[in-house]
């Protein structure tokens, strides 16, 4: 998050010393102890999972490569894109986000064959991407069968919703 660690620190010491002087309740060392240790305990932990995250990620920054992977969600389709999280496969590892032109029907669980440009972004938090990269479906349902099940039911309700949808709008506007 780009937060300086001692300014953050020098701010939590000093709002406990303010909570302890100010404070008129007897025993309010204790809470500041246990605020400065509970604000210790988030500190480490974020600064561990980002760091385990990062350890987590092998792949090729900056440079055309040649990558499988694993669609790992629903793809989204919105204006000009489709964005698909992808699983890498080996020898790269982590996750990646792609975007590729909406006229590409790819679904959860296909095995894709992958060559583009890896581009890692700056902030911690977000996961390297992949922009209109050439592709290839070389397996399917590949994906947690439960998982995939349950998405091709959502798309048979919501083509049933919408198409009775429709024919309501038809009726209404007939009947005016």
């Amino acid at each position: 998050m780009g937060w300086n660690i001692y300014a953050v620190s020098a701010m939590v010491i000093l709002f406990t010393i303010i909570i302890v002087f100010f404070s008129r309740t007897q025993g309010s060392w204790k809470y500041a102890t246990i605020f400065i240790f509970a604000v210790a305990v988030g500190v480490l932990y974020y600064h561990g999972y980002v760091r385990l995250q990062a350890t987590r990620i092998h792949m090729p920054h900056g440079k055309q490569a040649t990558i499988f992977g694993i669609v790992m969600e629903e793809p989204k389709t919105s204006g000009r894109f489709t964005m698909l999280i992808i699983s890498l496969s080996h020898p790269y590892a982590g996750t990646l986000d792609m975007f590729t032109s909406p006229s590409n029907q790819f679904h959860y669980g296909d095995r894709l064959w992958i060559k583009g440009t890896v581009n890692a972004f700056e902030g911690a938090n977000e996961p390297p991407a992949l922009f209109l990269p050439q592709l290839r479906v070389i397996a399917q349902h590949e994906g947690f069968w439960l998982k995939e099940s349950a998405i091709d039911i959502k798309e048979v309700l919501s083509k049933k919703l919408r198409t009775y949808c429709r024919r309501i709008k038809r009726r209404f506007w007939r009947e005016l």
